[in-house]
């Protein structure tokens, strides 16, 4: 928690990608607020899970499939405001908000 009140005194928020992972626990284990904004897609086969995070993700062999991709959003404790703002902007901006990946 020290170490994230260090930072937050040089930086106004933080933007993660989302897939790691590694920001969104800091954040859960330190009660800083973090969104989730889906930024694009990408193109990818499926992908079989690990048993655990920080293990390889392995594709599997086949097509691929329109996925979202997302950037996490951190802010100071008690600042959800600042995290919820920004958000909305790189949507808006973004211009990704209202796709969808096609059902099969």
């Amino acid at each position: 928690m020290q170490e994230m009140d260090t930072i937050f005194r040089k930086v106004d928020l933080i933007l993660a990608p989302t897939i790691t992972g590694k920001m969104t626990q800091i954040g859960n284990m330190t009660g800083h607020p973090c969104l989730t904004v889906r930024a694009g897609f990408t193109e990818q086969r499926t992908r079989e899970m690990p048993a655990y995070l920080d293990a390889e993700i392995k594709e599997k062999e086949g097509p691929t499939n329109t996925v979202p991709y997302g950037i996490t959003i951190i802010a100071p404790l008690f600042d959800e405001a600042a995290a919820l703002t920004l958000g909305r902007a790189l949507q808006a901006a973004l211009g990704v908000s209202d796709r969808r990946p096609t059902l099969v």
